[in-house]
């Protein structure tokens, strides 16, 4: 029984006792303070409930249920999310964790690279990926808070 439950538990048997002692204003408060309280509780069970169904998988949001939101800006500060890249081309290899955006990569038919090697479009920037090999980006999540000492409310620089 958790602790919840037991605290109910004993606030609805003391409100029992004031029954019989005739103390009925204490009694409705000891009832409707236990009521309340249940009532909180089964509200933060299902809360609970549904936040580790949103937060499934470590956090990993799949891109076929959703994509994150795009910012449109070029600069390096602007790659918004984690990203778990399968490489199409080798799928032999483990997928692997990348910073990313959801940003269009046009493809190259070799004539625009050194190597003249062609490379397929891709509508994902995913910073470090060698585009020689095609980026499967199963799943995301949103970059955490940054790091910030005890008591510092300064906004990190962009």
């Amino acid at each position: 029984m958790s602790m919840i439950t037991e605290q109910i538990k004993q606030l609805r048997e003391h409100y029992k006792s004031c029954d019989l002692a005739g103390d009925y204003i204490t009694r409705d408060m000891l009832k409707r303070a236990a009521d309340t309280i249940e009532q909180l509780a089964a509200k933060v069970q299902v809360a609970n409930m549904e936040r580790s169904t949103a937060y499934y998988n470590g956090g990993w949001i799949p891109v076929k249920e959703r994509l994150p939101k795009t910012d449109n800006k070029n600069e390096i500060n602007s790659f918004n999310v984690l990203l778990w890249v399968k490489n199409k081309t080798h799928p032999e290899r483990k997928p692997q964790i990348y910073l990313g955006k959801l940003k269009d990569v046009k493809g190259d038919d070799g004539s625009g690279n050194f190597w003249g090697i062609e490379t397929k479009p891709c509508e994902w920037t995913i910073w470090g990926w060698s585009y020689f090999n095609e980026p499967e980006v199963i799943a995301w999540q949103p970059l955490p808070e940054p790091y910030r000492e005890d008591g510092d409310t300064n906004e990190t620089d962009d």
